[in-house]
């Protein structure tokens, strides 16, 4: 056996991490504002062989980088963010909100002397039920109704070799549906399955498969077939005692669904659902000033926390970026979006290899208040719109990470396809997110009464 990993004591961790502490405060005394353990060594549960995981809180616009590493016989992990990415990071909510919360409520303060921790814990526990419950329906589509169709097949085509992957995916999935349900964060990974189980609110059929993956009993398959079969049953019976229905409703009679791909629903329900009517066109001249001011000027800007943060911003000055306005001012491939009278963000495309008419489309709305309330959706529904009557493609589509809720959200809204997840690519502030792809076709396009109303400003 190879003589590392390491083990150590609570003790030797301990008296570690307040050696970190007081290097790194000498490094970046102006910059730092907490530094906080999280994790096992923070509870005091840590065994030997667990690693270190530590916060850093610094100024706003005062990054520090975040690291990982091996200094025998320690590992430790660093994530840094700003005050400001802290405290909107503990208020938000995602699918693996029971997975990443307790690193901010239940922390080990070895540094805070404004008591950032303590807000974290407060934005943490402020988030609403509608919050919860909207995260809840939407991973519900992504995520479960996904993997059971996908077991369904295996079933179908006598695949059996992808159903104890799947029945793990599905199992993992329903655990943190458990957690988000409960508003209850797991303490580690590695519980998670038992801590769930023991949850009071939990779907028929959880105990059961989660203790055939945890025991490694995967071989009956069909056994594991009619455990899932339980599971989802239970899940949508859960779903429905907690009022959440995940499968849309509309106007249209259940005849009629087939006819529109499944979009039950009307025009003007869809555009009901818009709170202020955005418009697309051509950037001018004088949008140079704001475009400037909301995408450039600021070295931290709110929106990039959302828009690929794994990706460097950089800030520029006025004269630095009006030097390159060719780039912007009536061109074809990024577009204004205005509402309420003022520029408010862009959208976009590129070539992804433009021989084979392969297009992947973007879109920025730099203001927070024009957030989740159906702008980004319907300007994403003109621009889709414009790039199928304007060129000869055959599909659009977009490329985001797992944690854009917003934006994987209106792909479902606009009927899009989730095409690709590669998981865990995507690296940011010490924690891994999936590659999230998503398509519609023009024959989709054209049979969804959604688009049938899209006007452009040209």
């Amino acid at each position: 056996m190879l003589p590392y990993p390491v083990p150590t004591s609570h003790t030797q961790k301990m008296a570690f991490i307040h050696e970190i502490k007081e290097n790194l405060l000498a490094a970046y005394p102006r910059q730092i504002l907490a530094i906080g353990v999280y994790g096992s060594v923070a509870r005091g549960s840590d065994g030997p062989y667990s690693d270190i995981e530590l916060h850093l809180v610094t100024h706003d616009g005062e990054g520090i980088p975040g690291d990982e590493y091996i200094q025998l016989p320690f590992k430790l992990e660093i994530t840094s963010k700003s005050r400001k990415q802290w405290l909107t990071k503990a208020a938000s909510v995602d699918d693996n909100w029971a997975i990443w919360s307790g690193s901010y409520t239940a922390i080990l303060s070895l540094h805070d002397p404004q008591g950032l921790f303590t807000l974290g814990a407060q934005a943490a526990s402020s988030a609403s039920d509608a919050a919860f419950r909207e995260v809840m329906r939407d991973f519900m589509v992504w995520e479960p109704y996904e993997t059971m169709g996908k077991i369904r097949n295996s079933k179908e085509q006598g695949n059996w070799a992808h159903l104890p992957y799947a029945a793990m995916d599905l199992s993992w999935q329903a655990a943190k549906l458990i957690g988000l349900a409960n508003r209850q964060p797991f303490t580690t990974r590695a519980r998670t399955m038992q801590e769930a189980a023991a949850m009071p609110s939990r779907p028929d059929g959880f105990a059961e498969l989660a203790e055939r993956v945890a025991t490694g009993r995967l071989q009956e398959m069909e056994q594991v077939y009619a455990d899932c079969e339980q599971l989802w049953s239970g899940l949508n019976l859960w779903f429905e005692e907690l009022g959440i229905e995940y499968r849309r409703r509309g106007e249209f009679e259940e005849k009629d669904a087939a006819a529109v791909a499944g979009f039950t629903f009307s025009i003007a329900k869809a555009s009901q659902s818009v709170a202020q009517h955005p418009v697309i066109r051509p950037l001018r001249e004088e949008d140079l000033m704001p475009l400037w001011e909301l995408s450039r000027k600021e070295e931290s800007p709110e929106w990039k926390l959302w828009d690929a943060p794994y990706y460097e911003h950089k800030s520029m000055d006025y004269e630095t970026f009006i030097g390159d306005k060719n780039s912007y001012i009536d061109q074809d491939d990024i577009w204004a979006i205005e509402a309420d009278g003022q520029l408010i963000g862009t959208v976009s495309y590129y070539w992804e290899h433009k021989p084979s008419l392969w297009l992947e489309m973007g879109i920025v709305i730099f203001q927070p208040k024009y957030w989740s309330g159906g702008i980004g959706t319907e300007a994403l529904r003109q621009w889709i719109s414009h790039l199928f009557r304007t060129m000869p493609l055959e599909r659009v589509g977009f490329t985001t990470w797992s944690g854009n809720v917003r934006m994987m959200r209106a792909g479902t809204k606009l009927g899009m396809t989730l095409e690709a997840r590669l998981r865990k690519v995507r690296y940011w502030k010490g924690e891994y997110y999936d590659s999230i792809r998503m398509g519609l076709l023009r024959e989709e396009w054209e049979r969804n009464p959604l688009y049938e109303a899209a006007v452009v400003n040209e």
